[in-house]
């Protein structure tokens, strides 16, 4: 029974080291423990990244492949709704705003062992803004609006 219980969490804690480590990211308010393997629920989503951005509402859904856990190549597959991102100055220039909420964010990345960071495909939308990147054989495709 301790098994069934301590096995995922210890390796959800795992993944977010990994995460935390290799991004430079903070997450706050992880769950305590977590009973499914290859999924994990933050809700609220509380997270800084580096002095880039700060996310302090919402909910999150990362899916990942168990067997990733244990490889240096680890994929996530992330859904998030009503996200509050706050900007930090150098990015506000950029997006035109300090604060966007996304009532809608799909990406999925892939970590390597380099620490280098893929994006296959990122769709973020707000009632303000459309953002979609999308990878297709080695080419980045970038699209904005703003409504």
């Amino acid at each position: 029974m301790i098994l069934l219980i301590g096995l995922p969490t210890f390796l959800t804690h795992l993944l977010f080291w990994r995460i935390e480590h290799r991004l430079g990211l903070r997450v706050y308010q992880k769950p305590v423990f977590n009973l499914l393997l290859g999924s994990i629920h933050l809700h609220p989503v509380s997270l800084d990244w580096q002095n880039y951005l700060r996310v302090r509402s919402g909910t999150l859904k990362i899916e990942y492949p168990v067997a990733s856990i244990f490889t240096n190549r680890n994929i996530f597959l992330l859904e998030g709704q009503n996200l509050a991102v706050e900007f930090a100055p150098e990015l506000q220039k950029a997006v035109g705003s300090d604060r966007i909420v996304f009532d809608r964010v799909v990406a999925k990345v892939i970590l390597n062992p380099a620490r280098k960071v893929e994006i296959e495909f990122l769709d973020a939308e707000s009632k303000t803004i459309q953002f979609h990147l999308n990878r297709v054989r080695g080419k980045e495709k970038v699209s904005t609006s703003s409504i």
